[in-house]
Order: structure tokens, then sequence, then C-alpha cells
């Protein structure tokens, strides 16, 4: 073993080589980036103190490993590298951490899974910190890792045990229902596992459905937003109380959690419920059909509101013997809607109407141009039927920038350019573009 020295800091114990030098790489090297998400963070326990799980901390050896799985479509596979990309950008630059090693999988076979965390194993020395990060599509208890394969809650804790005394872990889920594998998993002074309940990874209520989870996590940790006392180390807690204060709700679901996904996630294996609307735009009256509740029990039908207060009188379906429910007509009165099923099992899913009392003549969504320049992202924006409404801006950080004024309607294009303000940081942009008639586009550029 290195000839260690270790300091104590208001983080805990850390650990530096004692020529100040960060230990060579052993083990798994480097692999392809991966997919969306979660982490697991840990700190190091010595001489019998235990400190405080990191993300972040330049005098902390990390082991990362990033685990991408399999999306519905190339493009959901691409969307999820991305993320990746962006998280282990903020994560590892700089001196944030010692990397010893930082390995990339994309629906890597269970076999290589293994392997790859059996070498961290032994390659992590007591005070070294584990993050282990999974990125994808999820359930409760499940992580679809390939289109033939997933990991188990308790696949997961098998996973990040066995390290030596003084390595802690930190696993972090960016996947729908995450924060369900948090009591499989457990929690302990040197085991941290971050989550979402059963709100998947996109901004809420639903009118953003974009994986931003992700972003803030690399803003939270990587730009060390996070960093609350200051002292130059993002915690595990850090990370969670700033994830909370972006109004992610972390850990396990309550019983009548809204599911914000828009869809269930599920890859046709994992038992969750579905419901169907006709017509599917929801126009004044609708009927809502299910299947796979919970059988002889009644679902309660809701309409909610863009900030999720009931609409009128609820409804209720009795269903038969396998868990489904026949055609229940529903009135939904105004635009954007939710439409809810949930059964006293807390077994649900919802259908976001994106018009409500009728299909306005406009169903073409405006478009949204971001581009890339020295310094500068160019955006343009335009809508060629019921014209512009709002333009938007959901997140500018590091850039400078002001939308020009135009008129209501106006079916010529807006053009606007964000200036960089630091081209040494990352700059994102997020624009929502809505029109006359209510459709509406998001549209986002990250720039290194």
């Amino acid at each position: 073993m290195d000839n260690l020295a270790y300091t104590k800091t208001a983080g805990g114990e850390r650990r530096s080589s004692s020529q100040g030098q960060a230990r060579p790489n052993r083990g798994v090297g480097t692999c392809a980036f991966a997919l969306s998400t979660a982490l697991a963070l840990s700190a190091a326990a010595i001489s019998g103190a235990q400190a405080e799980p990191v993300v972040v901390d330049g005098g902390t050896a990390f082991h990362r490993v990033y685990i991408v799985g399999s999306g519905d479509d190339a493009a959901e596979d691409a969307a999820l590298a991305n993320d990746l990309n962006a998280l282990r950008a903020d994560l590892e630059q700089g001196q944030n951490h010692l990397s010893l090693n930082s390995s990339a999988l994309i629906q890597p076979p269970r076999f290589f899974l293994d392997a790859v965390l059996d070498g961290i194993k032994t390659a992590a020395q007591p005070g070294d910190a584990v993050t282990l990060y999974l990125s994808g599509r999820g359930n409760v208890d499940s992580f679809r890792l390939s289109a033939s394969d997933t990991l188990s809650a308790a696949d997961v804790a098998a996973l990040i045990d066995g390290f030596a005394p003084g390595v802690t872990r930190t696993v972090i889920l960016d996947s729908c229902f995450g924060g369900s594998f948090a009591d499989d998993i457990g929690s302990s002074t040197d085991l941290a596992v971050i989550g979402t309940s059963t709100t998947c990874p996109f901004d809420a209520p639903f009118e953003d459905f974009v994986q931003t989870f992700s972003d803030d996590l690399a803003e939270l940790a990587g730009q060390q937003v996070a960093d609350a006392d200051a002292d130059g180390i993002v915690t595990a807690a850090e990370l969670e109380s700033g994830l909370l204060g972006r109004a992610w709700k972390l850990g396990e679901a309550a019983v009548g959690d809204v599911v914000q996904s828009g869809k269930s996630k599920c890859d046709g294996s994992c038992g969750l419920p579905a419901i169907t609307v006709t017509p599917p735009a929801c126009g004044e009256i609708i009927d809502v059909a299910g299947a796979g509740f919970t059988a002889l029990d009644n679902v309660g039908i809701e309409v909610l509101d863009s900030n999720l207060v009931a609409q009128g009188a609820g409804n209720a379906a009795a269903t038969d013997a396998a868990g489904g429910f026949a055609a229940v007509p529903v009135d939904v009165p105004t635009a954007p809607t939710l439409v809810v099923a949930s059964d006293g099992q807390d077994l649900q899913d919802w259908h976001y109407c994106e018009t409500g009392g009728g299909v306005p003549p406009d169903d073409v969504d405006p478009t949204c141009d971001l581009v890339a320049g020295v310094g500068v992202i160019d955006a343009s924006v335009q809508d060629l039927e019921s014209g512009l409404a709002e333009i938007d801006v959901r997140r500018a950080s590091n850039l400078d920038l002001v939308v020009p004024a135009f008129d209501i309607g106006t079916t010529d294009p807006v053009d606007f350019q964000a200036t960089i303000v630091n081209t040494n940081r990352v700059a994102r942009l997020r624009l929502s573009v809505t029109d006359v008639a209510g459709n509406s586009i998001l549209c986002s550029k990250t720039v290194r």
C-alpha cells in the first residue's frame, strides 16, 4: 500500500499521498460513455472516524462508474448519453477530484458490470469514494439495463457490497422511481442513495418534459453550487439539500404521489397499470379506460390543472377480475390538463392533455433553433401558423441575453443572441416557445 498521510478537514477525513500525487490508475480503465442516471457517492472512515460521503473534493480519490441503460429508441439513447456527458464533464473538471477509475458503460452485459465493480472493490483503499451513477428507464425497484436485462434494487445493493472498511459509497439513480431503491439498499454513515420518488427526472409539474435531474446534479455538484459551507467540498448531504431546494422529491414515494412522467417508463414486463384516453388530445369530454390496476378495486379518476389542482368532482371506476375498467366519461375544462387514475394500492398512471376544450386548428409546434458560435449561442424561433405567443427562458447558466419584444401572433422569426459570460465554464440555455394555439416546444443547448 502507498505511504499515505491523512489530514482532518471540515468535511471529515481527507487522504492525500505523501508526495501530493494521485495514485496511478488501477483496475478498470475508462470505457465508453453511459446513458441516464444513478450515482454512488462515498467518503472514508479513517482510524475509526467516518467522513461524510462526498461528491467532489480535490483531496479525495474517486472511483466512478457511470451506467447507461436502455432507452426506447436511438434518439432517447442519444439524449441519455448527452445527460451523462454533461454530468461527467462537471464532476470531473479541474481539481474536483483525484480520479483513480472512471468508467462509463453503455448497456453492459451483467457479467461485465460485475467484473468492473469487482475490480474497483480490489483497488479501492480506505479513504476512497465510490460513485455509482445509473441513467435510464426505471420502475419501482427496477432499472432497465438493456432490452433483455433488468437490474433489481437487490442487484444494485449487491454491486455496492463487499468494499473494504473506510470506502464510502453514494448511489445516484437518474431514473423514474429511483428513490424506491433506498429501502432495499439502505443508508448509513458510509452509504448515501439519491433518487427521485415517483417523479421521473423531468422538470415539474409537467410542461417541461426534458431530463433535467442530470443538469441539476451537474450544476449543483460540478460547479459547487451545493457547497453550502464553502469549504470546497460538495457532500452527498449538501447535494441532496440542493436538489430538494430545486423542488425534486427524493426517496420513497408516499401514497397518492402523482407520477409526473408522461408515461409509465415500463418495458412491458414490470406490471404498471395504464390508462387510455379518447380522443388523445382531450376535448371537452373524454373517455378514460384502464388496465393493470388492482383487481376488484375502485379506481379514482381526477382532472388536474397545470398547478396540480383538482378540477371539479372526481370520478370512480370499478375494476374487473383482471384489474381493468371500461371507459368512463370525464370533463376536461381547460388546457393544459393532467388526467390521473389511481387505486387504493397506490397503483396509478396518467395522461397529459396538451389541449383541452376542443382541438385548435393549429396543431403544429413552433420551431426553435439554437446554434453555438464563438462565445455566443444564436437563437431563432418562429411559428408559421397561429404565430408566436411566448418565449420563456427556462435556464440561462453563464449567459447574458435579452429576448427582444415581439407582437403576439407574429409569424416572423424572432432572432437574438446569448453571450457566454465566462468561456472557461459550461454555458446552458433552455427555452420554452409557445404559439397562440397553445402548441409548445422545448429546446436547449449546452456549450463547453
